[in-house]
């Protein structure tokens, strides 16, 4: 009985890291698939009102819909169309933001954005929360993709 004691919890806690590590790089890989989503979306899709720019709002509803399942117990958050996430640890843990917006590093012929950018930021929930503050887990990626529009 005392040599399994000893045993069982390093294996428990291997076996527990284990867990949660391949949770955070399954999260890591979904969050990237729906961003990816959303920045297609928002970069291809114009406004009604007017063709030559584009429906940010276009990317969000997909990325949210591909996202919400796979971050367990984690409370995703979209900011309004157009304007960038806060700062990492501005957001609390067990939250994730996704926001879509004009990166102005690029500009067109006509001096507006050009880039159309997706950020999917924040800290998921972990599952078992001891095991989660020795490792810690938070998602920040921006994707970007050249925006289209019809020109009049």
């Amino acid at each position: 009985m005392v040599e399994f004691a000893f045993v069982v919890i390093p294996f428990l806690l291997v076996l527990l890291g284990a867990l949660t590590a391949g949770l955070d790089t399954f999260e890591r890989e979904v969050a990237e698939a729906a961003a990816s989503t959303g920045v297609q979306l928002a970069s291809t899709t114009v406004m009604a009102t007017d063709p030559t720019r584009n429906d940010l709002g276009a990317g969000i509803q997909p990325t949210l819909r591909l996202l919400r399942p796979a971050m367990l117990g984690t409370t995703v958050d979209a900011l309004p169309a157009g304007s960038p996430c806060p700062a990492l640890d501005a957001i609390p843990n067990g939250t994730v933001d996704v926001c879509v917006w004009l990166d102005p590093a690029m500009l067109d012929a006509q001096g507006r954005p050009a880039l159309v950018a997706e950020t999917v930021r924040g800290h998921p929930a972990t599952l078992i929360p001891g095991v989660g503050q020795l490792l810690p887990n938070s998602l920040d990626l921006t994707l970007e993709s050249y925006g289209v529009t019809y020109q009049p």
